[in-house]
């Protein structure tokens, strides 16, 4: 009789959907109470209710503790937006209601990485955490950090400690033209309320290639003609020297009597060349039964002119 009397409401406890109830926010590692509800129904109903929880955050759980209004859920980092299910089902009736809810766990920086965009390059690059950057002198520099958290923490740029203007946007570092001035280390913050971290890395600046390779040229360009052109002034005076003082010596040791001037002047040329340049007898007739010989080597390096 009393079933017959509680049906009209069981069934428009049934209409409705049951309720969770918890202390927000969910934190990461932090044990919380979560309790499903169905509003409406009396003392009597609730005695014929049962209670089941359905979700991925589970899986750690023992399968009886999911038996109960009240779940005592110690929520992970990976079951942010996962989805958890309370089922309410009232004795003596086939129907079953449900709540889903979607889970919003709250937790500190977790991971900190940094992209880099230098001068004209194609793409982002990734930059590890306490290395040492190498940019060019002049060229433009952007570094995005950025932060795995939630919610999304604040992220400020620093520079050898000293706070850096907050007018770009968060964890945006932009540098126009590198300077030599700009060898310092850079960090990144990461404030949370679950807690911090950082991110920092030191910038090397370096000279640009493109301005020693013009110097560079210049130079190579100009100083090896210069001193090519010495180095054979220098050879072709040597050479008139020893052949002028060639030609002195064997002219002011013999007289030659030839009837042919061309000859004469042949002979004057060069014989002297010759003896300077391999060395040998220097020697010339003044007639047929009178001859004199003298033997000449070449003068040796470097040619002393006194004695």
């Amino acid at each position: 009789m009393v079933s017959l009397l509680l049906l009209p409401l069981l069934w428009g406890a049934l209409t409705q959907k049951p309720d969770i109830h918890f202390l927000e926010p969910l934190k990461s590692g932090h044990p919380t109470n979560l309790t499903c509800s169905l509003l409406g129904s009396c003392e009597e109903e609730r005695s014929l209710t049962f209670f089941s929880w359905v979700g991925g955050a589970l899986d750690s759980l023992d399968p009886r503790t999911l038996r109960s209004s009240v779940l005592t859920l110690t929520p992970r980092l990976r079951d942010h937006g996962s989805n958890l299910t309370c089922q309410v089902q009232l004795s003596g009736t086939q129907g079953t209601v449900e709540r889903t809810i979607s889970l919003n766990v709250s937790y500190a920086p977790q991971l900190m990485t940094t992209h880099i965009l230098q001068g004209n390059c194609t793409g982002p690059k990734m930059l590890n955490n306490g290395t040492s950057l190498p940019v060019l002198e002049g060229q433009s520099l952007r570094l995005v950090c950025t932060a795995d958290s939630n919610p999304p923490a604040r992220l400020s740029w620093s520079r050898e400690g000293k706070a850096l203007s907050p007018s770009q946007p968060s964890g945006v570092l932009e540098l126009p033209h590198a300077r030599v001035e700009d060898e310092r280390e850079f960090t990144c913050q990461a404030q949370h309320p679950l807690g911090s971290q950082h991110f920092s890395f030191s910038l090397s600046v370096q000279r640009s290639p493109s301005a020693c390779n013009c110097v560079t040229e210049k130079q190579v360009g100009s100083w090896p003609l210069i001193l090519t052109l010495i180095r054979g002034a220098l050879m072709g005076a040597g050479f008139l020297l020893t052949y002028g003082l060639a030609w002195i010596y064997c002219s002011s040791k013999f007289r030659i009597l030839l009837r042919d001037t061309h000859l004469v002047l042949l002979a004057l040329h060069l014989v002297p060349l010759l003896v300077a340049l391999k060395g040998g007898s220097c020697s010339l007739f003044a007639s047929p039964l009178q001859r004199e010989e003298i033997q000449l080597s070449p003068p040796s390096w470097p040619i002393k002119f006194f004695t």
